[in-house]
């Protein structure tokens, strides 16, 4: 949100004349129930729990592929787009190269599997490089 004061006479003595205010809200996480977790990078598959965000289309897979790092991101209005998937640890650390972390470039639903065409990335001198890209991680939701 950003607030302005147009009143040149109102302003402070910094005469700043505008403030953009961010809001954020803790979440309120309820049970979704369990799916199915298929890592193809992985070569695995997992018992998942679900929650989703009482305040949206937000979905949080806790303890996914290394416990204590939960997965998070939110799907379109009608579930069928994914609309956010921030590049999130996974908890897995390559020998050489550390963290890796999870950055998707797509998703496809197929009735009640969701299908993520992602990449694993890894920190390099201060930014990210793609270290693994080509697989498949599919979620399949409770019925």
């Amino acid at each position: 949100m950003r607030l302005t004061i147009d009143d040149k006479d109102a302003l402070s003595p910094s005469k700043s004349g505008e403030i953009t205010v961010t809001a954020q809200r803790k979440l309120t996480w309820e049970d979704y129930g369990t799916g199915i977790y298929t890592s193809e990078l992985f070569g695995q598959a997992w018992e998942q729990p679900i929650l989703k965000a009482k305040e949206g289309n937000i979905y949080k897979l806790p303890d996914c592929i290394t416990e204590g790092y939960p997965m998070v991101f939110t799907l379109s209005e009608n579930g069928q787009t994914l609309v956010n998937w921030d590049l999130q640890a996974t908890g897995y650390k390559h020998a050489t190269y550390g963290m890796v972390y999870f950055t998707p470039t797509d998703m496809q639903r197929q009735g009640n599997k969701l299908l993520f065409a992602m990449r694993g990335a890894v920190a390099v001198e201060g930014g990210y490089g793609i270290l693994y890209s080509g697989f498949t991680e599919t979620l399949e939701l409770p019925e």
